[in-house]
């Protein structure tokens, strides 16, 4: 049997979130912005179309806004992380196989699913996830992933025909359909891979689908020849669940400069406590530990001031108290109470896997799995109920260190004292 990919993706995803619980944005110009409240990450296709620019700084385009309007709102990752959570949910009773991509987008294997049905039991998706989680979502539906991408860009194009769900056929021609899109819109290609493209003549979908093989290698490579291969349908990508980073970095922008010790403490053991649990979720190990900071503006001869330093652990470990201890031990080797630091960070690489390894510490069997108890019971709580529900003492309370977020709308899903009051 053939295997039938869907590309799942909700569609604004930062903007829709936003909408969820706001029901007067519907149809409005809206925009996100990033850590900080300094750039433009996200924008709804109203704002889209008044020609508010991705990652633009905020202050050039405030005029814009001003005049048309638009709503404008810090980025609430713990909002979007949560919306994100149930949507995955929901996904997964439609398939047995799962690959998450993004925060907006997953794979899903629908092989098991009779293909004359398939566009429907799409559909089925699409307004479950509206009706019990409130977010627009697209599908695209074929043979293989590449396909299935375009698939889901048609789909969210023309939504109201799709009924947000659309399969690409890969025996079939589709000159009409690909002859309309452009061919940096193929997943894999980006900007300098389409021109080179443009320079032979392959424009469209439809060109380079019926470009030679042989040409798309030598112009773009192995990873070209197997995006030919799959817009010609023969399935080069599998699901992929696996995919453990080599490297886990975890960094923010202070809504000041910062000079005390005690609150680039909180900050690294606050970005060690998210890199921690991003090392557990693939299952892996850290053994080496490094900590960034960076200066406020214009502090040495008008300059940044950088500074890093790292060094392996005792034994390879992904016990966030250890990390913590270590990134501050890395801290205190590099800061300088002269100078207010503006940004800081932390990296974790030396990454193995958690597979049958043995810490060779001084703490006896009993200690290591209280620490895995410990670890997984917050991870678990945490990602229930919302990061930081509960969270290791060193990450501080207040944390006056954190970046602004001036226009930031409430954690609806995940904080109390925020939940959504209705009036009867």
């Amino acid at each position: 049997m053939n295997k039938l990919y869907a590309l799942v993706d909700c569609n604004n995803f930062y903007a829709s979130c936003e909408r969820v619980f706001n029901p007067k944005l519907a149809g409005k110009p809206v925009v996100i912005l990033s850590n900080n409240d300094g750039c433009i990450i996200a924008r709804s296709n109203e704002a889209k179309a008044l020609g508010v620019p991705m990652g633009a700084p905020i202050h050039m385009w405030q005029h814009l806004i001003d005049r048309y309007n638009m709503f404008v709102f810090s980025s609430n990752f713990t909002l979007y992380g949560d919306l994100s959570h149930r949507v995955m949910t929901v996904l997964k009773e439609y398939s047995p196989d799962v690959e998450v991509y993004s925060i907006d987008e997953a794979f899903l294997n629908l092989t098991h699913v009779k293909t004359d049905n398939v566009e429907e039991y799409c559909r089925k998706i699409v307004k479950r996830i509206q009706k019990e989680i409130g977010l627009p979502t697209s599908i695209g539906i074929s043979e293989t992933k590449t396909l299935a991408k375009l698939g889901n860009k048609i789909a969210k194009k023309n939504y109201v025909v799709t009924e947000g769900a659309f399969w690409v056929h890969s025996e079939q021609e589709n000159k009409e359909l690909f002859s309309k899109i452009d061919v940096g819109d193929i997943w894999g290609v980006g900007y300098k891979s389409a021109l080179r493209l443009n320079n032979v003549g392959v424009y469209s979908v439809y060109d380079f689908k019926k470009m030679d093989r042989i040409m798309a290698k030598a112009k773009l490579g192995v990873g070209g020849e197997r995006t030919h291969l799959e817009i010609n349908g023969t399935n080069c990508v599998e699901m992929d669940h696996h995919v453990a980073r080599k490297s886990v970095i975890s960094s923010r922008s202070f809504s000041r400069g910062v000079d005390k010790i005690e609150e680039l403490e909180e900050a690294v053991s606050t970005f060690m406590s998210i890199a921690g649990e991003k090392l557990r979720g693939q299952g892996s190990l850290a053994g080496y530990v490094g900590v960034s900071i960076r200066s406020a503006k214009d502090v040495v001869d008008g300059k940044y001031l950088f500074d890093f330093h790292g060094f392996p652990l005792d034994a390879p470990s992904d016990y966030t108290p250890t990390l913590i201890k270590a990134a501050k031990r890395a801290l205190k080797e590099i800061y300088d109470p002269q100078f207010k630091y503006k940004k800081a960070g932390v990296v974790l690489t030396g990454i193995i896997p958690n597979v049958g390894y043995a810490q060779m510490t001084l703490d006896n069997k009993q200690n290591e799995d209280e620490r895995e108890g410990f670890m997984k019971a917050l991870d678990t709580v945490n990602n229930e109920w919302g990061r930081e529900v509960v969270k290791i003492a060193a990450t501080g309370i207040k944390q006056n260190w954190r970046g602004r977020k001036n226009k930031i709308s409430s954690r609806f899903t995940t904080e109390w004292n925020e939940l959504l009051s209705v009036k009867i």
